[in-house]
C-alpha cells in the first residue's frame, strides 16, 4: 500500500472510493496521452500542408515558365516563317536577275561576234 492510498483513507475515503479515483486518474492519464498524439498528428499534418502549400507555389511558378517559353517558341516559329519566306523571295528574284544577266552577256557576245563578223 503506498502514501498515496494512506493518505486518501486518512481523509475518510473508503476502499471503493480510492478504486474509482485510481480508476479515473488512469483514464485521465490515457486521455492525455490521446490527447497529445492528437495534437502531435495536427502538427505533422500542419508540417504536411505547409509543404504541399510550397509545393503548388513551386509548380504554379513553373507552369508559368512553361507557359511563357511555349508563347515565345510560337513567336519565334511565327518569325523564322517570315523569314524564310522573305528568303524564298529573295531566291526567285536573284534567279531572275541571273537569267537576266545571262541574257545581257549572250546579246553582248552576240554583237562582239556580229561586230567580228562584219569586220572580218
Amino acid at each position: 500500500i503506498n502514501a498515496e492510498y494512506m493518505g486518501y483513507l486518512e481523509k475518510g475515503f473508503t476502499p471503493e472510493q480510492i478504486a474509482t479515483l485510481d480508476t479515473t486518474n488512469q483514464l485521465i492519464s490515457e486521455r492525455d496521452a490521446e490527447l497529445q498524439h492528437i495534437y502531435s498528428s495536427i502538427v505533422d499534418l500542419h508540417e504536411c500542408f505547409k509543404d504541399l502549400n510550397a509545393l503548388v507555389i513551386d509548380q504554379g511558378t513553373l507552369l508559368d515558365r512553361i507557359d511563357y517559353n511555349i508563347e515565345e517558341t510560337k513567336n519565334q516559329v511565327i518569325e523564322a516563317t517570315k523569314e524564310i519566306n522573305r528568303t524564298v523571295e529573295l531566291q526567285k528574284k536573284s534567279k531572275f536577275l541571273l537569267i537576266v544577266m545571262l541574257l545581257v552577256v549572250l546579246i553582248i557576245g552576240m554583237m562582239f561576234a556580229l561586230v567580228l563578223k562584219i569586220v572580218a
